[in-house]
């Protein structure tokens, strides 16, 4: 998506809980795309200046149940909440 100068980057896992590896996924995006548990801003470097941020997404319609409060703002529970 992009709004003037800036663009972002939304990644959306639809596999829900039905996978173990899910925190794995969640701390190897963290790792990555964040610092002090918000999105880091990523600069293009060219002549017009772009700002990248890049968000994770977890789709499941049952999200309010998911059990890691660590975890809990990474899950959405409606396409519309992904973007609100």
């Amino acid at each position: 998506m992009c709004k003037k100068n800036q663009y972002r980057i939304v990644f959306v896992d639809p596999k829900g809980t039905a996978h173990a590896s899910v925190h794995a996924r969640i701390d190897g995006y963290a790792g990555l795309f964040e610092k002090n548990d918000d999105c880091r801003v990523f600069s293009t470097g060219f002549a017009l200046a772009r700002n990248v941020t890049v968000k994770l997404v977890l789709f499941n319609p049952d999200a309010a149940s998911q059990p890691a409060e660590r975890y809990a703002r990474y899950w959405h529970d409606s396409p519309e909440a992904i973007f609100a």
